[in-house]
């Protein structure tokens, strides 16, 4: 069965450029074919169904990590200014 998107989702690569349509779940392993058309009567461009795994959650995955990264070197900076802090005040 198809879903409308849970979030909307283009992409321009290479001078191709795309944009998520639907949505669905593969409830067993197998093999699955896909087709689509333009309804009788009516036509347009010809296009090319493109099919992929979580495009969306990979992004959030990465900007999740490069926003940890970005607290945790952050922290590790802030430990380390206080720490040499703390020692100096104590060396004097």
């Amino acid at each position: 069965m198809l879903f409308r998107p849970s979030a909307e989702s283009t992409y321009s690569f290479r001078g191709r450029e795309g944009v998520s349509v639907f949505e669905f779940n593969i409830e067993h392993i197998g093999t699955y074919e896909f087709s689509a058309w333009y309804p009788e009567g009516k036509e347009g461009p010809e296009v090319i169904l493109a099919i992929g795994q979580g495009l969306m959650s990979n992004i959030f995955g990465m900007i999740a990590v490069g926003v940890a990264i970005l607290f945790g070197s952050g922290t590790i900076g802030t430990v380390i200014a206080v720490v040499t802090f703390i020692k100096r005040q104590k060396a004097k």
